[in-house]
């Protein structure tokens, strides 16, 4: 191919990648994010905390939060395990 063709080719590429990454992903998002909005105008009501962080992180990811602990503490309490096999 010409060089001139592989410029436009790769440039037309460029562009076209450019369009879908600034309005592409915007079309696929809620106009208004629900969830979120729910969890600021509900939050201290719904779980009593005053700060939004802890009312979702203790108040509606609890469950999440405490499966997460579980997993962690039989990670770490195998890898303990094992290393203290490997000494004898």
């Amino acid at each position: 191919m010409n060089r001139w063709i592989k410029n436009i080719l790769v440039l037309s590429v460029i562009i076209a990648l450019g369009i879908i990454f600034f309005y592409g992903f915007n079309a696929h998002l809620p106009s208004k994010f629900a969830a979120s909005t729910h969890y600021i105008s509900e939050g201290e009501r719904e779980t009593g905390a005053i700060n939004i962080v802890s009312s979702i992180y203790l108040g509606y990811r609890v469950f999440d939060t405490l499966g997460e602990t579980v997993v962690l503490l039989i990670t770490v309490s195998s890898v303990i395990f094992l290393f203290k096999k490997g000494e004898k």
